[in-house]
């Protein structure tokens, strides 16, 4: 009996060592393992076993790690085990607090890689949900994180209930005064289906379904945004833990609306993306922005866009693309770059894919954009897109039409009003290299009123009409654009002080490349005048222009004077030729201008005289601020102010400042006229148009005295002789008159002879009257010399001096007479005028000058 009662004693004490032994190496092992996961601290008490759970009143852990500690607290845990199924079947705690310090040392920890994601995790879940407990709840969940550089303080509860089919999660956190609610339920039956849905502050946030069917082979996902509630506190409760600097948004769009949803079918489930598409995927997403979200620095967005794409048989297909979006409040820094009247300040984009549209790297995106900007100006654009892959990304836009209206712009000097743009049929395309402008329809610009007050410049009802047109803009550096348009112009109503208003009209080619421009091309107007013009502008801002004058013939009619509001009324041309042409230069303004006008064969009338065979060159300088023209050899075949005379011959030269034009100086090469035999000239002479009193000094040679009494309307006189003279021409104040004027007979004399019935009556009852009859009716004078004086109305005084003798008379006893006469001279050219052969012209403007002279 002894020796098996010490059998029983030896095998229990050896059973004692051996489970000694081996608590010992447990307990070695265990040390071993909490200290490699970096567990510093482990406790816990209040441990005990009450109605089939574990109990611990309270389980703490702190776990360093990369400088840092995670700290973890539980209290009041329950846990209660499954010993049929060899796991636990519940857990429950009270409290669960968790703190974080991080160190200043990186973790080290295996990458995660990127394509482990949830369609492989749902395939295994009866494997993973089998080891979970049936409950997991945590009451109270208190976590201090670090959040920047300070901590945050979240609370809340978790509950989590399993059974071999079915789970459910529940998450409810707390912080910053926002709530945020995740719940989630997992389904493994017939079907894989997942369904998760948040909530903030108990209003609907998201709500994501996935459901997988035929062994993983077949997907359906989608996710639900109904309606965005306002989230600014939840960004401000995240804040501390992004690093918002770098955001585009300061708020989520609240109110928006986001519907995605997702199919997928294949011959075995998917482990990444790549093998997603092996099968057949088709995906599709709504977007709606019923308020307006802000992006700072940028816009204010609202709208809707949608999308559709799939993917079958290695090709994408678009089902559905487009888009509805209103931008305001627009902020880009590229838009500090455009001017204020082109500076949009509310958009709305269109954008309507063709559907079921086949891509790939051949083959293109077709769709039609719509666009309409509004601020100080209107724009409207609207054009089909294609996207194209191959050979390069290349963007190309057809059938464009722009439609630009602003109600005024101001160009520095220049104001525009009711500006209207409109293009059809625009045609072009993007890529990397360059922007390219294809030909098109006309491109037409309106503007109802134009005016520049520095240049006195106005016009109303303008067209300008851009057809032929070709754009190339490099996008590289090293590339230079060209530009080049066939231009018209058409303008209602051109105003300006040197015009007479009315329309004109003009057509030029325009090239710019290399930053340099080149235009030429035709202007007229409506009254006859055409002109041809060139341009050069250089990239450095320097230009010249060439105007080319169309020959005007004046027997057809005078453009001039249909165009110019300074042209004399009382100059008209019947015949002749003009010709004309000017040459320009400047930079930032016009710096000098060259140019000259030829007159050939002219004939007309001025004023109440005719004139024929007027040539006149003239040269045309201007440098700077001062005016310089020229003309070397004026001519006048005949000129008829009531006698005929002729030729006249000038050359002169003016010099004036722009700003006082009618005040610079005259030099004088040649004044000369001949008529009556001889000739009237001035020598060469400076006049100073400046002051208010000018003297021409003109001397005469060689009248014939019997042509000049030829002309004379007194009946009975005749005579003979060669007259010298001086005549002091003054001009004051656009008057002329002359002041001690000398006229004489030269040497030896000559002969003068009156004889009228008037006379005869007179020396009949008159002795002395007698005489005179007698002496003048064959006078022999050696002496004919006269003072002439001529007034500012156009009397003419004349003190007559007359030596001489009549062979009949006494024997030739010598005569001396002093007469004053006095004559009308404008009423004497009239009388002239109205009995010559003068035009109905003429002897109109003679008629309204004597009847102004009789009724002043």
């Amino acid at each position: 009996m002894r020796r098996p009662l010490a059998l029983l004693l030896r095998v229990v004490v050896w059973g004692l060592l051996l489970l000694l032994v081996l608590g010992l190496f447990a307990a070695q092992q265990a040390q071993r393992w909490i200290q490699q996961q970096g567990i510093h601290d482990l406790g816990f008490s209040g441990v005990r076993w009450q109605a089939g759970s574990l109990h611990i009143g309270r389980l703490s852990l702190t776990r360093l790690e990369g400088g840092g500690y995670q700290q973890l607290i539980i209290g009041q845990l329950q846990l209660q085990p499954d010993w049929s199924a060899g796991q636990l079947q519940h857990i429950a705690a009270e409290h669960l607090w968790l703190s974080m310090q991080p160190g200043s040392q990186p973790v080290t920890s295996p990458a995660a890689n990127p394509f482990d994601w949830p369609f492989a995790v749902l395939q295994d879940s009866r494997q993973w949900l089998a080891r979970l407990p049936e409950q997991l709840v945590v009451e109270q969940l208190t976590m201090d994180l670090p959040c920047g550089e300070q901590y945050c303080h979240l609370r809340g509860h978790f509950n989590l209930t399993t059974d071999p089919e079915q789970m459910q999660l529940a998450l409810q956190l707390h912080h910053a005064g926002e709530q945020l609610r995740w719940q989630s339920d997992l389904e493994l039956r017939e079907h894989t289906r997942l369904n998760s849905t948040i909530e903030l502050n108990t209003r609907p946030l998201a709500q994501v379904d996935l459901t997988g069917s035929d062994g993983g082979r077949q997907w359906h996902a989608s996710l639900l945004v109904p309606d965005w509630p306002d989230s600014s506190g939840l960004l401000n409760a995240l804040s501390p833990w992004l690093n918002r600097d770098g955001w585009p948004v300061d708020q989520l769009p609240q109110g928006a609306r986001f519907n995605a949803s997702g199919f997928w079918r294949g011959d075995q489930p998917p482990e990444n993306p790549g093998q997603m598409l092996q099968g057949e995927l088709a995906m599709q997403a709504d977007l709606s922005l019923p308020e307006p979200w802000l992006l700072p620095g940028y816009a204010r967005i609202q709208g809707d866009a949608q999308i559709g794409l799939a993917h079958f048989d290695q090709a994408w297909q678009i089902s559905r693309l487009q888009t509805d979006l209103n931008l305001d409040q627009l902020q880009h820094p590229a838009l500090a770059d455009v001017p204020d009247w082109l500076r949009p300040e509310h958009l709305q984009l269109q954008l309507r894919a063709r559907e079921d549209q086949t891509l790939n790297w051949q083959q293109t995106l077709s769709a039609e954009l719509s666009l309409s900007s509004q601020g100080s100006s209107q724009i409207d654009w609207n054009s089909q897109l294609e996207l194209g892959l191959e050979p390069a990304l290349q963007l190309t836009f057809k059938q464009g039409e722009l439609d630009v209206r602003l109600a005024a712009l101001q160009l520095d000097d220049w104001a525009l009003g009711n500006v209207h743009v409109q293009a059809a049929a625009l045609a072009g395309q993007v890529n990397a290299q360059q922007i390219q402008l294809l030909p098109s329809e006309a491109i037409t610009l309106r503007l109802q009123q134009l005016e520049n007050p520095a240049l006195d410049l106005a016009a109303n009802n303008l067209q300008l009409t851009l057809a032929d047109n070709q754009l190339l803009w490099p996008l590289t550096e090293s590339a230079k654009p060209k530009v080049s348009s066939r231009i018209s112009l058409q303008a209602g109503t051109l105003e300006h002080p040197l015009l007479k208003a009315q329309g004109w009209n003009g057509q030029w080619q325009l090239d710019w490349h290399s930053n340099a421009l080149t235009a030429q091309g035709q202007l007229g107007n409506a009254g006859g005048l055409n002109m041809s013009s060139q341009l050069q502008l250089s990239d450095a801002g320097d230009w010249k222009g060439a105007v080319e004058l169309e020959e005007i013939f004046f027997r057809a009619g005078n453009p001039l004077a249909a165009s110019l509001a300074d042209w004399p009324a009382l100059l008209s041309l019947s015949s002749g030729r003009l010709t004309g042409n000017v040459s320009l230069l400047g930079s930032s303004g016009l710096d000098s201008l060259e140019g000259q006008l030829q007159l050939r064969g002219a004939n007309g009338i001025y004023d109440r005289s005719s004139f024929s065979g007027l040539d006149l060159p003239l040269q045309i300088d201007l440098r700077g601020e001062q005016l310089q023209l020229e003309s070397s050899g004026l001519r006048i075949t005949s000129i008829d102010p009531g006698l005929p005379l002729g030729p006249v011959q000038l050359s002169a030269s003016y010099l004036a400042d722009m700003d006082s034009l009618l005040q610079g100086q005259v030099r004088i090469e040649q004044a000369e006229l001949q008529g009556l035999g001889g000739r009237v000239w001035l020598e060469p002479d400076n006049i100073d148009l400046a002051t208010s009193e000018q003297v021409l000094p003109f001397r005469f040679s060689g009248l014939e005295l019997g042509r000049l009494l030829e002309v004379y309307p007194t009946e009975g006189l005749e005579g003979g002789g060669t007259l010298d003279g001086q005549l002091p021409l003054k001009l004051s104040d656009g008057a002329f008159s002359v002041s001690d004027g000398l006229v004489q007979a030269r040497n030896p004399g000559g002969r003068l002879q009156y004889r009228s019935e008037r006379i005869s009556e007179l020396a009949a009852g008159n002795p002395g009257m007698r005489e005179l009859a007698v002496a003048l009716d064959d006078f022999r004078y050696t002496l004919l010399r006269s003072t002439l004086d001529y007034q500012e109305d156009g009397t003419l005084l004349l003190g007559l001096r007359l030596e001489g003798s009549n062979p009949a008379l006494q024997q030739g006893r010598p005569v001396h007479l002093n007469i004053q006469l006095e004559e009308d001279i404008p009423a004497l050219l009239a009388s002239l005028q109205l009995s010559g052969q003068v035009s109905e012209i003429i002897q109109k403007r003679v008629q309204q000058r004597l009847l102004q002279r009789q009724n002043p």
